[in-house]
């Protein structure tokens, strides 16, 4: 909640007609008053006493106007005002001393902050959580009756009922110069100073309003969309099952990682395996037709070699010309036999590739089906099967939360929007982290104003938000959010 008016305008007047005559005159002035009319009392006493003694005429004293005095001229004044002119009274009377507000949130927003700030309640609070907070330390000023004097008591017995203000000692916090606030049967102990005054006032009027609503301010939990006490031990079990489901899927991600770096690597060794073949073959296939074309010109040598061999052998005679075809002949022979014998080597050498090329794929043959089966062992103990189930149970258990939550928050908070960052972070919390982000979101519905329950414009990654403080599980936080056609919850942080 954020506005107090609804809640005090059903009060009774008189109680409001007191709460306004005394914010309007329990101040410094109106105190200064009273003290300054006993001093000028106190010095014209002394005048007439020494007067008295060389018969001077007496001095007229003044009766004491007492801050008591002050507030019940101003209930009487008070009192000529209707219902309506009184609740307008209240509202003048409380916005009268800052900057003037436009509405009765804004003004009640402006009253509770501020109070929560003198007394030093805790930043990171709601507008609610600092009202129920205004009002526990209001009802922990209560004084103890039994502490007090028969005198003090009977004193306080003259005007018990009414809230009155005065300033007196009290025996039962041993301060001289208390104010003191009666209201009913209940005795406050007040600050003396001026904004001390205006603010401890306040704070009781807030803890009227707090007080007649049943000491609650903020909503509570049975109201809130996801509250449900029949479903919630089952909801926190299936959110306890998702976050045991997504610390499974990171185990398997992690696991599968390790499983497709061994894969890669064997990939690799396959790959280069099969290049290793590959390149084997190749060189076969390049020996195997350097043979043939080796074959072909080994035959032509060799039938030239045998034509020489009978050319020498049919040549007779030793004259010189005989004798000259004969070393000519031979010399060609010679140098048939050597080209044969290169083309026999090149042979044998090429012989030998296709040798060795043939063990290589043999050989690396036997190792690649060893690296397939490795491959496809890392394949199928893989978690991939696993991973990709768990994945399925996740986006069902999220498809299913999901649309519940959406569904929930579409009814209760038909002014908000909501952006898929905010719905993501609220799907991860249990569920009573998720009933204290939708008190906000209430606050935020109902607001006439969205800019007026915001603690400012901040930026955040060079955007501008409108953001509320707030704790959760002591952790402090703030939920950003925008005001532009409709109010847009964007993300908390």
């Amino acid at each position: 909640m954020n506005n107090i008016f609804p809640i005090l305008d059903t009060l009774d007047d008189e109680l409001i007609i007191n709460y306004i005559a005394i914010l309007e005159k329990a101040n410094m002035m109106t105190i200064a008053k009273g003290y300054s009319t006993k001093i000028c009392n106190q010095a014209k006493k002394l005048v007439n006493h020494v007067g008295n003694m060389f018969g001077k005429p007496a001095v007229v004293i003044d009766e004491p106007k007492s801050l008591e005095d002050y507030i019940l001229d101003r209930q009487n004044d008070l009192k000529e005002l209707d219902k309506d002119e009184l609740h307008t009274r209240l509202r003048e009377t409380l916005d009268s001393f800052d900057l003037p507000t436009d509405t009765d949130e804004e003004l009640s927003i402006k009253v509770i902050m501020e109070v929560a700030h003198y007394l030093k309640l805790d930043d990171y609070s709601t507008i609610g959580q600092a009202a129920e907070r205004i009002y526990a330390s209001f009802s922990d000023k209560c004084i103890d009756i039994n502490k007090l004097t028969s005198t003090e008591i009977q004193k306080f017995a003259v005007i018990a009922g009414f809230p009155a203000l005065f300033l007196t000692p009290l025996s039962a916090t041993g301060l001289p110069a208390y104010l003191v606030l009666i209201s009913g049967n209940t005795i406050w102990q007040l600050k003396q100073r001026n904004t001390n005054i205006r603010n401890e006032i306040i704070g009781l009027l807030i803890f009227e309003a707090v007080q007649a609503n049943n000491g609650i301010f903020v909503a509570p939990d049975e109201s809130l969309p996801s509250y449900n006490p029949d479903t919630s031990e089952q909801r926190d079990n299936t959110l306890t099952e998702y976050y045991e489901l997504l610390e499974t899927f990171k185990e398997l991600e992690i696991d599968k990682e390790h499983y497709t770096t061994d894969i890669d690597a064997k990939l690799e060794e396959i790959s280069a395996c099969e290049a290793e073949i590959e390149e084997a073959k190749l060189s076969s296939i390049k020996a195997e037709r350097e043979i043939k074309s080796l074959e072909r010109k080994y035959n032509r040598e060799t039938t030239s070699q045998t034509q020489l061999e009978r050319q020498l052998s049919r040549l007779v005679g030793d004259d010189d010309e005989a004798s000259l075809e004969r070393d000519k002949l031979q010399t060609a022979y010679d140098e048939q036999c050597d080209r044969i014998s290169e083309l026999s080597d090149k042979l044998t050498e090429n012989e030998n590739i296709i040798i060795e090329a043939m063990d290589v794929i043999s050989e690396k043959s036997d190792h690649l089906q060893t690296l397939i089966d490795e491959k496809e062992e890392l394949e199928k103990n893989s978690p991939e099967t696993q991973l990709l189930e768990n994945g399925d149970k996740i986006s069902q258990l999220e498809s299913s939360r999901l649309l519940t939550l959406t569904d929930s928050w579409a009814n209760s908070f038909p002014n908000l929007e909501f952006s898929d960052a905010f719905i993501s972070y609220s799907l991860h919390l249990c569920i009573a982290d998720l009933l204290e982000i939708e008190k906000i979101l209430v606050d935020i519905n109902i607001s006439e104003d969205a800019e007026t329950i915001s603690r400012g414009t901040i930026v955040v990654d060079k955007n501008e938000y409108e953001h509320i403080k707030f704790r959760l599980n002591h952790k402090p936080l703030k939920l950003l959010y925008t005001t532009n056609e409709q109010v847009l919850i964007e993300m908390v942080c």
